[in-house]
């Protein structure tokens, strides 16, 4: 019997963030998330109860809406009609935090390989198990590193480490950047992190300014990516490129 989860939407798009920005992606975003960033911009997915919204042709900004939970199989099919308007170069399994489903997203993975389409991981990276569990079906992993500074309640960095390692496939760290983060507090972290993976790619991403939230001063983002550059090998800077767009 399929898997089940709840999801908050499913559409297609462009990836808006990271070294992959530009590229055509499904998007499968699940919903449920316990983490308590300042600066979330999908507070809709947060609770796991709730509808979801399907877009039935690509870039079309019409929804349909369903019932949850839905099946891994009902997922993949939506994301089947999809593909077969336009190429598309993978499919983002995103949230809320897809690592609270480690069952559905490894079983929706292989499906989504079945398809011939490459599997997009977004995630905060701060559940071992799960990440070990979903790991070999996974293409790609944005691994969001959470900044205390920028979180109600800290994520471990161990467990951002032991996810780090579980990963098989291509992997990046993503880290937001509001105007709350000091230079000299952000260079220990990034000292952390070289000495978790000497090569690691960091993509360094200014905060969105929604609500209360705002990102660094255009004097603190340089500072913060010469601290970057000094301890990690390959460090570029990427605002939510979709957010520009004016596109979901």
């Amino acid at each position: 019997m399929s898997a089940t989860a709840p999801l908050a939407e499913i559409f297609s798009s462009f990836q808006g963030e990271g070294p992959h920005v530009g590229l055509r992606q499904v998007f499968v975003r699940l919903r449920g998330c316990d983490l308590t960033c300042k600066y979330c911009d999908t507070p809709e997915a947060r609770g796991e109860t709730g509808s979801c919204r399907l877009e039935r042709v690509p870039g079309s900004n019409q929804w349909e809406t369903v019932s949850n939970p839905l099946t891994t199989e009902d997922v993949a099919e939506v994301v089947r009609e999809l593909v077969q308007f336009t190429p598309h170069h993978s499919v983002s399994i995103t949230g809320g935090e897809p690592l609270r489903h480690p069952d559905s997203v490894a079983e929706l993975a292989a499906l989504i390989r079945d398809l011939g389409l490459l599997v997009y991981l977004d995630t905060a990276c701060c559940a071992p198990a799960a990440m070990a569990q979903v790991a070999p079906v996974v293409d790609i992993v944005a691994a969001d590193y959470k900044l205390p500074v920028t979180m109600r309640e800290p994520i471990p960095f161990d467990d951002f480490a032991r996810c780090w390692q579980a990963i098989e496939g291509e992997r990046f760290a993503k880290i937001v950047l509001t105007d709350a983060v000091e230079p000299d507090d952000f260079a220990e972290h990034c000292a952390h992190l070289a000495s978790l993976d000497s090569t690691m790619r960091v993509v360094l991403q200014p905060a969105t300014a929604i609500g209360p939230v705002r990102p660094p001063s255009q004097e603190t983002l340089f500072a913060l990516a010469d601290a970057a550059a000094r301890q990690l090998r390959t460090v570029r800077v990427i605002p939510q490129c979709h957010r520009l767009l004016g596109v979901r």
